[in-house]
């Protein structure tokens, strides 16, 4: 990754007549959050941090993007296979902005590879507005419109990993 470090807000819409419109599924490997960390003072109480990450010493920002895109690709056939035919029948597919060609490789596997809205070639690595930021900028250009079913999947420092679908 190249830009990681990054704070964003954002808000998720569902209305009372439409529950089953929006469904989210989350996992979280904390036994992984050293791949994408920032040890500050006093972590030795709560997280042991890897030697390679220690040495760097605290207030260091370390990334192992390659190994965070390994994991990510490990984690998420659980995720769609829990989707069931929903990828498959996705009209768009939202992605965090970390690696075209991690995103895209995960596409590939499942079918979708054609229906992502990447934005890292634009933008970099916006973290957790990636996904916002994409269906903005998705809207805007008339690439997402109402009525669309959209999949949006994420898998981020922490590590946590996510699913959500819906109809926009």
């Amino acid at each position: 990754p190249s830009y990681t470090i990054g704070e964003a807000a954002t808000a998720t819409l569902l209305l009372p007549d439409q529950p089953e419109n929006f469904s989210l599924t989350l996992r979280s490997r904390p036994e992984l959050a050293d791949l994408c960390m920032i040890p500050t003072d006093g972590h030795e109480g709560y997280y042991q941090v890897s030697e390679a990450i220690a040495a760097l010493g605290e207030g260091r920002f370390t990334a192992r993007g390659t190994e965070l895109h390994d994991r990510m690709a490990e984690e998420m056939p659980t995720l769609i296979a829990g989707a069931g035919d929903y990828p498959a029948n996705a009209d768009i597919v939202f992605t965090h902005s970390s690696s075209t060609p991690a995103w895209t490789k995960v596409g590939q596997a499942f079918g979708f590879d054609d229906k992502i809205f990447h934005i890292y070639p634009q933008t970099g690595n916006v973290v957790s507005a990636s996904i916002p930021a994409a269906m903005a900028t998705a809207r805007k250009a008339g690439k997402l419109v109402k009525g669309q079913k959209v999949m949006a999947l994420m898998g981020s420092a922490g590590m946590s990993f996510g699913l959500s679908r819906f109809t926009f």
